[in-house]
């Protein structure tokens, strides 16, 4: 793929997962305004910050996104739901450690999510690499000839590589 390609193609992923970071962070908040109102208490809130940032990590590319979305949750949940209200400010030092156990949770899960991503995809790639294994083991299995033989690489390989479940 060529070097232009390639960044423009980073470029629109990492658009796509900062929108979806803000986007979830904007739906937390908004969740959490509705928890406010019916006066459930902010455990409840900082619980569907950490989901944001969970979901952040999911549906984005890479942990820096979900290191962003806990950023943005543990701001959002002290400009909104902290007193003094709409500051950065914070009256109560307790809030202090409710913050840090905030980030912490939500970078631990983030980061376990995008470990979770990365080795299902190498999973992926190495289930793909043992069905061609197993396709080309199988027909050089079953060539009689030196010209079967040759003829095997100038086969058509199928789209989509899977391995066949044998049981002995």
């Amino acid at each position: 793929m060529p070097p232009m390609k390639r960044k423009r193609m980073n470029r629109r992923a990492d658009v796509r997962s900062f929108l979806c970071a803000a986007a979830l962070v904007c739906a937390a908040t908004g969740i959490g305004w509705v928890f406010r109102l019916l006066q459930f208490p902010e455990t409840n809130i900082v619980v569907v910050y950490i989901l944001s940032v969970i979901l952040t990590a999911r549906f984005s590319d890479g942990y820096i996104w979900g290191i962003l979305a806990t950023v943005l949750s543990t701001c959002a949940f002290n400009i909104f739901f902290t007193h003094p209200y709409y500051t950065l400010s914070v009256d109560d030092p307790t809030y202090f450690i409710t913050f840090a156990i905030m980030a912490i949770t939500s970078i631990i899960t983030s980061a376990l999510t995008s470990k979770a991503k990365k080795m299902t995809a190498e999973a992926i790639r190495n289930e793909q690499e043992s069905g061609a294994l197993y396709y080309l083991t199988s027909h050089l299995a079953d060539a009689e000839s030196a010209d079967e033989i040759a003829g095997i690489r100038t086969m058509r390989k199928p789209r989509r590589w899977t391995a066949v479940r044998t049981t002995i």
